[in-house]
């Protein structure tokens, strides 16, 4: 089991050895989102609110916004794992090293 700790989210790596599958999960303890304020009487903020839920309790809506922040930081987090397993990762940094140019 891996795990890797930022200030915002820790990510859990597991490879289940059974299946070969990978379980990644994130931890996000202290996420502060709003769905309220003056930036939300914005058009674009309006519209990205409703892309959430029609409902205007805005208890719901700071929840399902911070879940869709954990889904992209775990989106991302999959990403950087995939890039280190293949080797990607490693390969594009020494490819595109600036400081031995």
């Amino acid at each position: 089991k891996q795990w890797y700790q930022r200030r915002v989210a820790i990510t859990a790596g597991m490879e289940c050895l059974d299946r070969g599958d990978l379980y990644v999960s994130v931890t996000m303890p202290c996420i502060e989102v709003g769905t309220v304020g003056g930036g939300t009487s914005l058009a674009a903020q309006q519209n990205n609110l409703q892309l959430l839920t029609s409902t205007p309790d805005v208890n719901i809506n700071a929840a399902l916004l911070a879940q869709v922040v954990c889904g992209a930081v775990l989106a991302g987090e999959i990403s950087l794992l995939s890039a280190l397993c293949s080797g990607d990762l490693v390969k594009s940094h020494m490819q595109l090293n600036r400081a031995e140019r």
